[in-house]
This record gives structure tokens, sequence and C-alpha cells, in this order.
């Protein structure tokens, strides 16, 4: 079980891209789940509103896994991204309460 959820940025609106070139290139053993929360907005177009869905966090994805370090090196191959989130010298997993606060407004599992 993957309990850490690591936070990636990458290139400007290249979220959904980077997660199928991670899920097409890094070996399973590495990660459970790349994902890019969703959130569903209400835009209005010509006086109707139109239900859109666009990343909550532009510019960032999210990986969940327990060996960074690894799943790091492989990304490292990958262009498009920027960085791993990191405090001082070490990645840094959001915490758990994060991670449930985001799981339950996207209704990600």
């Amino acid at each position: 079980m993957y309990s850490n959820w690591y936070v990636i940025q990458v290139q400007p609106k290249s979220e959904y891209r980077l997660c199928t070139k991670i899920k097409d290139r890094v070996s399973k053993d590495l990660y459970r789940d790349c994902f890019v929360p969703q959130a569903e907005y209400l835009y209005k177009k010509d006086g109707v509103f139109e239900k859109r869905i666009r990343p909550l966090f532009p510019g960032y994805i999210f990986v969940s896994t327990d060996n960074v370090k690894n799943f790091y090196d492989s990304l490292k191959k990958i262009d498009g991204f920027k960085r791993i989130l990191k405090s001082g010298e070490d990645f840094t997993p959001i915490s758990s309460e994060e991670a449930g606060f985001i799981s339950g407004i996207t209704d990600d599992e």
C-alpha cells in the first residue's frame, strides 16, 4: 500500500500529458497512481452556463509512492516536469489531512 502523495510541478497546461507519460514509461512497481485532481466549473457563454472540468491545481500533478527517490530517477528521463516539491533536500509528501481533503473534494480515492 502506498501512503505518500507527492506533488510534481509540471510545464503549464501539460498535466494530463505528463501523467500519461509517467504511466507509459515509469515502472508500476515504483508508484501506485499518478493523477490530476480536477474541479468542475460553470462558465457562462452567450448567456448559457456550461460545465467544464479543469485541473484543480494548474501546473501540478500528484503521485502516490513510497519509493520517491527511485521514482524520481525514472521521472528525470521524461520531458515536461519541473520538480518534485521538497523541503530542504528532502522530497516532501503532503500530509494525510491534505490528501484526505483533496480526495474528498475531488471524489478521488
